[in-house]
């Protein structure tokens, strides 16, 4: 049976790091603590869509249904508050989501389901539109 790897906090990460980098004579690593989120008013949502979400429409195999659904995937449960960050900023226009654990270990999905939540997202799409195929799509 494969042993568990243990995790390591960010303090003790960041502290091997910082020997490393002290050992080697280089300037240490600081963290920013001002950070600038994103928001409806830039394209940063608009960016990561393009490298790591999409926009899917499925038909149903047992109905004439269809789904369609937005999906932002992240890997590391440290992004999950970025993808509850834009799962709130949506939500502000009327498009409900969540954010749940993918089946693969340690990967992260902001999914926003339904045709109507989808549509609400549109307009942001069409002010900072996606530089990627995907733009053919929509």
């Amino acid at each position: 049976m494969p042993k568990k790897r243990k995790r390591k906090t960010k303090k003790k990460t960041q502290k091997k790091i910082n020997e490393k980098v002290i050992k080697n004579k280089e300037k240490v690593i600081l963290p920013l603590y001002n950070t600038v989120l994103p928001s409806l008013n830039d394209g940063w949502i608009s960016g990561i869509t393009d490298g790591e979400g999409s926009f899917t429409c499925s038909i149903l195999s047992n109905s004439s249904a269809f789904r369609f659904r937005y999906i932002l995937t992240q890997k590391w449960e440290a992004n999950v508050p970025v993808l509850e960050h834009i799962k709130n900023i949506y939500e502000a226009i009327g498009a409900k989501g969540a954010v749940v654990p993918h089946h693969a270990e340690n990967i992260w999905e902001l999914r926003i389901n339904g045709l109507k939540n989808c549509n609400n997202m549109f307009n942001y799409f069409d002010d900072f539109i996606l530089c990627t195929k995907k733009k053919k799509v929509i």
